[in-house]
């Protein structure tokens, strides 16, 4: 494309008479492009923070049960409480 003959004759790329909109244009996809990924970001974000508040709730309820469950079994003769798997 950066060949003069090549883009000029062939391809009929004229550069310098795209205007000012088409600058406007050129300029306008790569700040939409930051916008999109800076948005994809605080999106990502929002799911990790969730997906932690999820993970910990799980874990404090587990640790509850075995808990519960080592408090039952010091009371009597059953066998230790397994984890179970999230």
């Amino acid at each position: 494309v950066l060949v003069p003959f090549f883009s000029t004759d062939i391809l009929q790329l004229r550069g310098l008479d795209v205007g000012i909109t088409g600058w406007l244009l050129a300029l306008l996809g790569p700040v939409g492009c930051l916008v999109l990924c800076e948005l994809c970001k605080l999106i990502t974000a929002f799911q990790m923070q969730r997906y932690q508040q999820v993970l910990a709730e799980h874990h404090a309820a587990e640790d509850k049960r075995l808990a519960a469950a080592a408090a039952k079994h010091s009371a009597g003769n059953q066998p230790p409480p397994q984890p179970t798997k999230p």
